[in-house]
């Protein structure tokens, strides 16, 4: 395997695994908030990084990696996976909706990075592309909702 294609691997499993933690995020989310708009549009944004996971765990096995969700490697991820985990009132919306901003922005200047890497595959930069798309409108979702 070269080494291109090792880091492009290496960079999708980052993605994968700021993924996993920010379908965490909506799921506590959707489950400790009481108001059932948000509710319901955090259950969807849960299903969406659902998708987005398998869909990125596809490319990896498709550039002959192996997945791996190791939230170890991103320090910020860390710390906001420990919030999530922590014992959070379901009243504090905002504290909810924040750490799901945060993971938001994590995923776009990740998202960003690999698609701006000219050894991506045009195939692979489409379907980042989506998914970066996607989190974007989430992140203006949540940004929205703050006002």
């Amino acid at each position: 395997m070269n080494h291109a294609n090792q880091t492009i691997i290496n960079q999708l499993n980052n993605l994968l695994s700021i993924i996993e933690v920010s379908k965490e995020a909506y799921q506590h989310a959707a489950l400790k908030i009481s108001d059932p708009t948000l509710r319901e549009e955090f259950h969807i944004f849960y299903q969406e990084r659902l998708e987005y996971s398998v869909q990125l765990q596809q490319e990896i096995l498709k550039h002959n990696g192996i997945p791996v969700k190791d939230v170890s490697k991103i320090e910020q991820i860390n710390d906001i996976r420990a919030e999530i985990r922590s014992s959070i009132n379901p009243s504090e919306r905002f504290t909810l909706m924040n750490i799901c901003v945060s993971v938001e922005e994590i995923a776009i200047e990740e998202y960003r990075e690999l698609i701006d890497n000219p050894d991506v595959p045009s195939k692979l930069k489409e379907v980042l592309s989506q998914q970066l798309n996607g989190i974007e409108h989430t992140f203006l979702f949540l940004v929205a909702q703050f006002v």
